[in-house]
């Protein structure tokens, strides 16, 4: 199971190892356990605290591992809810999307049009052309060259999606066959990029220009904000996204109640 880039793994492991906080002794199950994940990339997200109470006793059988991927996006809390013995586990995945959806906007981008080789097709075209009879039959001549050598060379249209910390360079399609280089060559583009931008960013943190942007990368890179993702559960006519509520119904289910 501790394997993939996307990937969490939870249950009743009914082990026990200080890897997850338990406050039990380390059983053989728990060190075999332990073992598997320290030889693979995921990591246990459970914190100090019990996953089941029964009386004076508090241990933590219950097991949330995640895979490298979902790592720094995951949040974890038990409740103290539920009449069982085990705790229900709230898991809060805030993983952001590779692409983000833009405004329905066109666009004329001047700045990164290939001028050398839109001189050379218009200046072929023209001397390709044969002498207008009238001037406006030479204007329609000469926008018809400007414009498709345009649409060729200058980028314009909409950008349906926009992919964050992507630079244009890596977003060109050669259409070579070589993919497996230029994937890899694509990576390199987009982790170099996204270097740079951090540098730059740790750059404008500093001291001459104020500690308010500072503190508050600190503040990011160790509390990330959290995104609240409740959905509405119905219960038998009874709808509600509290989870406090969601479980009190839930359990209602599972026992006998008066009418």
């Amino acid at each position: 199971l501790l394997r993939g880039e996307n990937r969490l793994v939870v249950g009743d492991f009914n082990a026990h190892h200080d890897l997850w906080h338990s406050s039990l002794a380390n059983d053989r199950r728990g060190n075999s356990l332990a073992e598997q994940i320290d030889d693979s990339t995921f990591c246990t997200m459970n914190d100090d605290a019990p996953t089941r109470i029964v009386g004076s006793c508090s241990n933590s059988p219950d097991v949330t591992i995640a895979s490298a991927g979902l790592i720094n996006s995951i949040s974890w809390r038990p409740m103290l809810t539920l009449a069982s013995d085990h705790l229900p586990i709230i898991i809060s995945i805030n993983k952001p999307t590779d692409f983000a959806p833009a405004d329905h906007r066109t666009y004329t981008n001047f700045n990164k049009a290939d001028w050398n080789g839109f001189a050379e097709v218009t200046e072929s075209s023209f001397a390709a052309l044969p002498t207008p009879t009238d001037v406006h039959a030479g204007e329609r001549q000469f926008r018809k060259v400007v414009t498709a050598a345009a649409a060729r060379f200058i980028p314009s249209g909409r950008i349906a999606e926009v992919r964050p910390n992507f630079p244009a360079e890596a977003a060109v399609d050669p259409g070579d066959p070589r993919l497996r280089e230029l994937n890899l060559e694509t990576r390199q583009l987009v982790n170099q990029h996204k270097r740079t931008k951090w540098e730059e960013h740790l750059k404008a943190c500093n001291f001459t220009s104020g500690v308010s942007k500072l503190w508050s990368t600190v503040r990011s890179l160790s509390n990330p904000t959290k995104r609240d993702d409740r959905v509405e559960i119905s219960f038998e006519g009874h709808a509600s996204s509290d989870p406090k509520k969601c479980a009190n119904y839930f359990s209602r289910q599972f026992t006998l109640h008066p009418s």
